[in-house]
């Protein structure tokens, strides 16, 4: 008999024990007498999968095209002082444009017109690693008012955001970012 391994979308329950995913798992199972044995090299390599979140920020622009960052005040647990976009945590049931839209007013006091999608990037904090959607948008006001996650803010042009000490992820995007540019319709 042939071993062989069928994959089965099935919804499942999020199980916090083992840090699953709550949409959708892919489960393994095999055919035939073997089935442990076949598994145990995929299974060793990552037996304890990390946790994931999804956070939404945004790409805030002025009238003059120019970006706002925030700085993280030193005494946050984690990335003391780096600049990154406002955005955070999605909560469970929120869309992203609402999650965009809050988390810019409540990090900076402005109200935005959602733009578009302008990419993702990837980071992490102990114990868990962060999607993060990352939107555009536009304001006409660049009074800011901080709340006590930052201390400092700056608008800045896009070549100067680059020279800047970045969240993690945020230089990885920052890297490529390129505002306006689309993929062309074929």
């Amino acid at each position: 008999m042939s071993r062989s391994v069928t994959d089965l979308r099935q919804p499942i329950k999020p199980n916090k024990s083992k840090n699953l995913i709550p949409e959708i798992a892919l489960t393994l199972r095999l055919r035939g007498p073997a089935r442990n044995d076949a598994l145990s090299p995929i299974m060793k390599r990552n037996t304890t999968p990390a946790r994931w979140a999804l956070a939404v920020y945004t790409v805030v622009r002025d009238a003059r095209g120019r970006i706002l960052l925030l700085r993280r005040t030193r005494t946050r647990n984690h990335f003391p002082g780096c600049w990154e976009l406002p955005g955070g945590k999605q909560a469970p049931g929120e869309t992203f444009a609402n999650t965009a839209l809050v988390e810019v007013f409540e990090e900076s006091g402005l109200e935005v017109t959602l733009t578009g999608v302008a990419g993702a990037a990837e980071g992490s904090v102990p114990g868990v690693r962060v999607a993060m959607l990352i939107l555009e948008g536009r304001t006409q006001s660049t009074k800011v008012i901080l709340s006590d996650e930052h201390d400092e803010y700056q608008w800045l042009p896009l070549d100067k955001v680059r020279s800047l000490k970045l969240r993690p992820g945020f230089d990885r995007f920052f890297a490529s970012y390129a505002p306006g540019v689309r993929a062309k319709k074929k």
